[in-house]
């Protein structure tokens, strides 16, 4: 592993504030809704203010899907991974998984939960089934995530 810096892009949000981001984090562009939007501006308050274990990564990959994505009044659910969709993925073409992808993950809870403010579950928001990209690792390497299948919760 080496000891590269990563160079940073700098992006502007909303209101102004300017915002250094690794460039490796992917761009996002895709619709969410905006109380999905909303949920991830709280993770991102959060990680910022210590009230939530964080990495750099985490915090870039939020500011990311926040300042990317395309606000919407509603969003299918079966449309686009949200909070509350069951998701079924594949990492490197390896075998499926599943798990049910939550804002409010409790310490503790076992498999098949996928905590949003996860590296995995920060980029799964927004995806689309059948869509790809890169799960960035934190030791600086680079997956590919494919979202097989997804549905709402009842």
């Amino acid at each position: 592993m080496s000891n590269i810096r990563r160079p940073l892009e700098t992006s502007v949000d909303t209101r102004g504030h300017t915002n250094r981001l690794p460039a490796k984090v992917p761009p996002f562009s895709g619709a969410i809704s905006d109380q999905e939007h909303q949920q991830l501006q709280r993770h991102l308050r959060q990680c910022e203010t210590g009230r939530r274990p964080s990495t750099p990564l985490i915090t870039a990959l939020l500011k990311r899907k926040i300042f990317g994505a395309r606000v919407l009044d509603t969003v299918q659910p079966c449309d686009a991974v949200t909070g509350g969709s069951v998701v079924s993925y594949s990492i490197d073409g390896g075998p499926e998984r599943s798990g049910l992808l939550v804002h409010r993950a409790r310490p503790g809870v076992g498999g098949g939960v996928i905590p949003v403010s996860s590296v995995l579950g920060a980029t799964l928001i927004g995806m689309r089934a059948g869509e790809e990209a890169p799960l960035l690792c934190e030791d600086g390497t680079t997956a590919t995530l494919r979202v097989e299948h997804l549905s709402a919760t009842a």
